[in-house]
């Protein structure tokens, strides 16, 4: 108590009464620690002394404490200060709100602290009241009587909190979860209600600390954590909002809003799952940045279409949420709708709970008016406040702009880390060099962090500003007029060369512009005496821009040689929830032109843009949605009347179109991901066989859109397949009035997006109907210009024609993706390119051909034979795991009662009576829409994760008899990598042998060379016995000499046994 009575001492001074009255400027905040997985260690932390020259903390209500040692803050559950379970490796003089690490796994997530405001009061705190009656705001006053409020004229006054309660008409009295609480009833006057805000002090074991207005102090480097949004899930569950709850092996970790999943970083990796448990995932992030990534990957194939995560901004907020609007300027009424009232508000920093949302503006619960959703700074999700985004955090900006002495400040700019709780970006690694931070307001150094030339005042954003800087006193005389952006992205849309469509990255720097290289491909896009665009790094180029400017210009480029200028957008801020594509049909009269695919550029008038890929079609937003053939705003075939964020699939019209349109379209999302980025969704061509009306066989390409539905014409002919009346249709020549052959005039291929398998004859003069597959590998042809997509170390090179010496030699090498030109096809599985005749390679590596000048997507062989509206990925899976358990008794209570194998993909109704498999149920209810066992309705059932975790976590035997016994989940891994007794290939005689008889096929490898004990030859173990027959007579005079020789030596031994 020493230490804490000489510290008293200093934060207070003794009044007139003897009583300690409190010195706001020198009295400590008190301190909350919330998402801590060691639970124990959450609550409120009082200022006890100071250790090792910083203050130190004690828990109010447990053994917790905050102190620094060795460099760094550290957290204990006990109040020792050897040890720790959390730790914050930063030397500053306060405890860091966040970037808390745990120290051991055990102890779970990793809290965040924050400064103790009025809403971390407890009942039983003894309080002191520091403003008068009169300067607090008494609205929503659970006590409407003015009788039954305190009455605090000259403070200060000290109380003992009684009762803490909420607004009159929030229903959050007696605190309700989540509800902020601005009443309470002291001990002293238990009938007469006083507001919290009129608090300053809290006592903790007799000393006074300051209660915070907000949960960070003017100019602390805390800053609230963003929340996170993720969208387009092939996978639903893991759809949605998601909040900060702590650190996992330091990284964020973010919880579900409204559910289970969670996002995570483990094993060097961001992991997404539809469960709170960090040892599974249904996608997965590349990289280790410090943030989750924008792109996922699949982590199995059932889970869809990958998702892509944003930075939750002011579109994100829901009915319900809790938000803090801090200052009157960032109120922007501008735009606000004339029939609407305006909320009134009384003072700032304000927190609403939102009600209504109408737009841009939502009606704050309770209360009348208007509120505009862009006043927003933060937003409390599970009792954690998160920050507003502007928008997606840039990795790389742009400094232009700076004059005179000070033009070395313009240039490129990359994200590292942090300083002072906000983004820095430095020009290298090396602090000293050019620097854009934020120290009290946005800067730009020439120095690194030491010394600045420009600056922007608002200290509220949490990037870079683009525009309004100014310089200093030193930098006023040339500073030209400085912006900033982010270094975009940039897609091109080149018809007239469809290769180089797609986004390009910036590479590196070249003639002091960035260069960038195509996303998933070879062409490039740099500076050179003016902007070029190459289909490969050492090609000449295929489109020029004169202009000296920074980033590639967006219009006015010219095609060498003549021909269709591309169209290039800069991508500065892609709206990432929306799909990356559109897809465009059954629009039918003059609007046919705009079927087909359509790409996101970016956002117009606040909402996703799109670019037709191929032609000159738009999809915008003006009021309306509108589809237009040309990329022109302001005009339009078809509209749509809804506001939506993103174009409606259904319900559009040619209204407000005086021409023939009709019929109008729909539209389909098409995200395509990888992670080598994304392409154009590439049609397949298709192959007709069969035909007892020989000129209609043959390939066919994708020429466009007949009634919505794609139209094929013949790549060596005239021949047309099309759909129209209902029906596919086969003609041998380009005339839709007539058909030899029909598509089924039932069943799911009839109306099918793709040509159907299966046809009839029109008429019987045309015999046998043909049959209709996507196009393979096996269809290629000479001349072909096909695109690589594996590399040469994942392709089959068994059967290589050239199998000389030295074959190795005379096989091409490649990385993808590369195009090249078939010269000669060899036994129809490998190819000489025109560039290097005499090197093959296998025409299995192809995955894109050009045919009718567009590129077509070449079909794995078994989605080529499922036909066109028969492919498949991959082959189902049905039933059960049909193992060799290690304990049949712990599996008997996972067995499905309809294939009685332990249930795959388990299901459980509501019943609860048994699992059964997936595939199984899904047969049941094809059959009885009831529960085979319970025979209740069957449409309450739902996946059983608990079960199939355990189920996964079985022991099984190994199949191949090595006598392992392990986890289901490690089946595929043991049988590739660790089976004794798994096969493996020698690669010097081609034979096979078991993983576990390594040595014994060395020694017996009929490829290990020997030396032949009779001629003193070296043979090849397996060449052995041929060796001894071709030549005969040399070896059985070998032979013969040996004999003697034996003879010899038994003749010396019989003297020398004699002789002793």
């Amino acid at each position: 108590m020493r230490a804490a009575r000489s510290l008293r001492s200093l934060h207070e001074t003794e009044g007139e009464d003897g009583e300690g009255v409190a010195e706001s400027a020198e009295s400590p905040a008190f301190l909350v620690v919330r998402c801590a997985g060691q639970v124990s260690m959450n609550g409120r932390y009082f200022q006890e002394g100071v250790f090792q020259g910083r203050p130190k903390y004690k828990q109010v209500s447990g053994q917790g404490i905050i102190y620094f040692k060795y460099g760094g803050w550290k957290l204990n559950d006990e109040d020792d200060t050897g040890g720790w379970c959390y730790e914050a490796a930063q030397d500053s003089s306060m405890p860091p709100m966040r970037a808390w690490s745990t120290a051991v796994s055990r102890y779970g997530t990793a809290p965040s602290l924050c400064l103790g405001t009025c809403q971390d009061i407890e009942e039983g705190d003894s309080v002191t009241i520091v403003k008068a009656d009169s300067q607090v705001d008494w609205s929503d006053c659970p006590e409407e009587s003015v009788g039954q409020r305190l009455t605090f004229a000259n403070p200060p006054w000290s109380l003992v909190v009684h009762r803490l309660v909420g607004d009159a008409e929030t229903g959050s009295s007696e605190g309700a979860a989540g509800a902020l609480r601005r009443w309470f009833y002291s001990t002293e006057y238990e009938t007469l209600v006083a507001p919290l805000a009129a608090l300053g002090f809290v006592d903790f074991h007799g000393i006074k600390h300051r209660i915070s207005s907000s949960d960070r102090d003017e100019g602390s480097t805390a800053v609230d954590p963003p929340f996170l949004v993720v969208s387009g899930a092939g996978h639903p569950p893991v759809n949605g909002r998601y909040a900060q709850e702590g650190l996992f092996s330091g990284r964020p970790k973010y919880k579900q809003l409204g559910g289970n999943s969670i996002i995570f970083f483990t094993a060097g990796k961001w992991r997404l799952n539809d469960e709170e448990v960090t040892d599974e995932r249904c996608y997965d992030g590349e990289g280790d940045a410090a943030m989750p990534p924008r792109e996922w990957l699949q982590f199995h194939t059932r889970f869809g279409t990958v998702p892509s995560l944003s930075l939750g901004t002011f579109r994100d907020l829901q009915e319900g949420d809790q938000v803090f609007i801090e200052r009157e300027e960032d109120v922007d009424w501008s735009g606000f709708p004339e029939d609407r009232q305006r909320f009134r508000f009384r003072d700032f920093p304000c927190h609403l709970t939102v009600g209504r949302i109408q737009g841009d503006w939502f009606v704050p619960e309770p209360g009348s008016g208007s509120v505009p959703l862009r006043a927003v700074r933060s937003v409390r999700l599970r009792g954690v406040k998160h920050r507003i985004s502007e928008g997606e955090l840039a990795q790389e900006i742009l400094v232009q702009g700076a004059g005179g002495s000070f033009s070395e400040a313009n240039g490129f700019y990359r994200h590292h880390g942090e300083h002072n709780g906000k983004v820095i970006y430095q020009k290298a690694e090396d602090r000293s060099m050019g620097a854009v931070y934020f120290d009290a307001q946005w800067k730009i150094g020439l120095h690194g962090v030491e010394d600045w030339v420009y600056c922007h005042p608002d200290e509220s954003l949490s990037q870079p500003p683009s525009s309004r800087w100014r310089g200093s006193e030193a930098s006023e005389e040339g500073s030209g007029s400085v912006s900033i952006c982010s270094v975009p992205q940039v897609l091109v849309v080149a018809n007239g060369s469809p290769m180089m469509n797609g986004r390009y990255a910036r590479a590196e720097d070249l003639n002091g512009k960035p260069k960038f290289r195509q996303v998933g491909g070879s062409s490039v896009l740099q500076f050179e005496d003016g902007w070029k665009m190459k289909g490969a790094e050492m090609s000449e180029h295929s489109y020029y821009h004169p202009d000296d400017v920074a980033l590639p210009p967006t219009g006015d480029w010219s095609a060498v040689g003549g021909g269709e200028s591309p169209r290039v957008s800069l991508l500065h801020s892609p709206i990432s929830s929306a799909p990356r594509f559109f897809w465009v049909q059954g629009a039918g009269g003059v609007g046919e032109q705009t079927n087909g695919c359509y790409v996101c550029i970016g956002s117009s008038n606040g909402k996703p843009k799109y670019w037709q890929m191929d032609g000159a079609g738009i999809i915008y937003f003006r009021g309306t949605w509108r589809i237009n053939y040309r990329d022109q705003e302001g005009g339009w075939y078809y509209q749509h009347p809804t506001r939506a964020d993103l174009p409606p699939s259904r319900g559009w019209t040619t209204e407000g179109y005086s021409g023939r349109a009709d019929p109008a379209p729909s539209l389909e999302p098409q995200a395509r991901y990888s992670s080598e980025g994304f392409q154009q969704p590439h049609p397949p061509f298709v192959v007709v066989r069969g035909a007892g009306h020989p000129p209609v066989n043959g390939r066919y390409a994708n020429v466009g859109f007949h009634e919505g539905k794609p139209k094929y014409k013949q790549v060596e002919g005239e021949s047309i397949i099309f759909f129209e009346a209902d029906l596919w249709r086969l003609n041998d020549e380009e005339n839709t009035r007539q058909r030899k052959y029909d598509g089924p005039s039932s069943g799911a291929e009839r109306n099918g997006v793709t040509p159907p398998r299966e046809w009839v004859a029109f008429n019987s003069r045309y015999g046998s109907a043909p049959t209709l597959s996507f196009g393979s590998s096996r269809d290629l042809r000479e001349g072909d210009v096909v695109t690589i997509v594996k590399d040469d170390t994942e392709v089959d090179w068994s059967g290589c024609p050239e199998d000389g010496e030295d074959s190795e030699g005379s096989r091409l090498s490649f990385r993808p993706p590369w195009t090249v030109t078939v010269q000669r096809i060899v036994s129809g599985a490998w190819f000489y390119p025109t560039l290097f005749p005499q090197l093959v390679a296998p025409l299995s590596a192809v995955g894109l051909v050009s045919l009718a000048g567009k590129m077509h997507r070449v079909a794995e062989a078994q989605e080529a034979s499922g036909g066109a509206n028969g492919s498949v990925d991959e082959p189902e899976v049905t039933g059960g795991y049909d193992e060799e358990w290690f304990s049949e008794q712990e599996v008997e209570r996972f067995r499905c009662p309809i294939c009685f194998l332990v249930a795959r993909d388990a299901m459980a109704h509501d019943c609860g009576a048994v699992l059964f498999c997936e595939t199984c149920w899904v047969k049941c209810m094809a059959e009885d829409s009831k529960c085979s066992v319970c025979r209740k309705d069957g449409s309450t059932v739902a996946p059983a994760h608990f079960e199939r975790r355990a189920i996964r976590n079985l022991l099984v035997k190994c199949p191949n008899g090595c006598g392992e016994n392990f986890q289901l989940y490690d089946k595929e891994k043991h049988l590739k990598e660790s089976c004794s007794a798994r096969q493996v290939k020698c690669e010097a005689c081609e034979g096979f042998y078991q993983a576990g008889c390594q040595e014994e096929h060395r020694k017996a490898c009929g490829a290990r060379w020997s030396t032949c004990r009779l001629c003193g030859e070296q043979v090849q173990l397996s060449e052995l016995e041929a060796h001894y027959a071709s030549n005969p007579g040399k070896h059985i005079s070998q032979i013969v000499a040996l004999l003697d020789e034996v003879s010899r030596l038994r003749e010396e031994v019989k003297q020398l046994k004699g002789e002793s």
